[in-house]
């Protein structure tokens, strides 16, 4: 896979977009390739650059909270991240919990995964949770 090319997928509700962007930051400060939809281009298609993300990465950070769990677009993600997960061992799913999200309101496609509950956690915390999970990718 080029370099230009996701490895890291970022799927979360606008309303959580300050601190994504923050662990986002945090984690491109530790090397890890990530792709958000931040990472549109103006006059691309973002339907198309999102379904390529989608295709391309092999680790998707579901950012999980109130706003994402009815989010259309955050449940289509979470649905092909699954299906991706499913299909292939090399490829990780994981939940991360915000505030107002519990483990038992998350989809069922996400139970069972090992995530991280980051209610109480800052954004440098949540990167470096994230570092000790995918350090042996």
């Amino acid at each position: 896979m080029p370099d230009t090319e996701p490895k890291i997928f970022i799927s979360y509700a606008h309303s959580d977009q300050d601190t994504v962007e923050a662990v986002t930051r945090a984690l491109d400060s530790k090397g890890l390739r990530i792709w958000s939809d931040r990472e549109i281009r103006s006059g691309e298609r973002w339907a198309e650059a999102i379904e390529k993300a989608l295709t391309d990465a092999k680790i998707y950070l579901v950012f999980v909270s109130p706003e994402s769990l009815a989010s259309r677009s955050a449940n289509f993600e979470m649905g092909v991240a699954a299906s991706r997960a499913a299909q292939s061992l090399d490829v990780r799913l994981i939940p991360i919990l915000l505030k107002g999200a519990r483990w038992q309101d998350i989809p069922r496609l996400l139970q069972g995964r090992i995530g991280i509950d980051a209610k109480n956690l800052t954004a440098g915390q949540i990167a470096e949770s994230l570092r000790n999970l995918l350090k042996n990718d």
